[in-house]
């Protein structure tokens, strides 16, 4: 049944959206409920159709938050691509998302670099990964400096090698916002952001480039990561 707390207006939609004129009817019910949807978030959350590309999201969401005052970061949430043709897909997209003046984007490193996981991690992978690190940064550079992006640097296994390729890359592009997000119950997350600061020191007095930023993540699931943590002995 329709639960009883929900106001009577609440009710009567509830029940439309499951009648048979959901049914008969789609393309009207869903607008009504598309709308309801809408409603509570003020406007901001955003239904892209099947098929819309990340850059077209980017300039919808700047069109619906523009003179707003409200941020955003985007993150397609694309990692471990399993081949070179998903990479490369992952690396445009990046790029595109750019292009159409993202203000803030995450990048996960498996998703640029195919075939990247801790068990095969090597210094290749860190050189094709740099390598692709620097074609978005370069893209940044040139189309929108002002994006802050944000590189995790991925689980225990892959965190050498990501920051190898990050301190070649932001010293290859050192006019680019980056900034590394640090997992907070890594026991080398304070030397890591050590590091990363003594980086970004070099990149702004010998560069004449822009500091580098640093976000540390406690996660969603905060008990969870201290049980592994503690699991793995760290």
């Amino acid at each position: 049944g329709i639960p009883g707390v929900l106001s009577p207006v609440e009710q009567a939609k509830l029940w439309a959206g499951a009648s048979r004129a959901a049914g008969i009817a789609p393309g009207l019910v869903m607008d009504l409920v598309r709308k309801e949807i809408l409603n509570p978030v003020g406007g901001f959350a955003h239904i892209f159709p099947t098929g819309t590309t990340p850059a077209q999201m980017i300039q919808a969401l700047n069109e619906d938050t523009a003179g707003t005052g409200v941020g955003y970061e985007a993150n397609i949430v694309k990692e471990s691509a399993k081949t070179e043709a998903e990479a490369r897909k992952n690396i445009e997209d990046y790029k595109g998302m750019i292009i159409a003046r993202a203000p803030k984007i995450a990048i996960k490193p498996t998703s640029i670099v195919a075939q990247c996981t801790a068990p095969i991690a090597s210094g290749a992978m860190s050189k094709k990964l740099a390598d692709a690190l620097k074609e978005i940064f370069a893209v940044a550079e040139k189309h929108n400096p002002d994006c802050v992006i944000t590189i995790d640097s991925e689980h225990s296994g892959l965190v050498n090698m990501v920051n190898d390729a990050l301190k070649d890359a932001v010293q290859y592009c050192p006019n680019v916002r980056v900034e590394k997000a640090c997992q907070s119950y890594d026991p080398r997350a304070q030397k890591l952001i050590d590091d990363w600061l003594g980086l970004s020191k070099t990149r702004v007095e010998d560069q004449h480039g822009k500091p580098l930023g640093s976000r540390i993540v406690n996660g969603a699931n905060i008990p969870a990561e201290i049980q592994m943590a503690s699991a793995m002995g760290w």
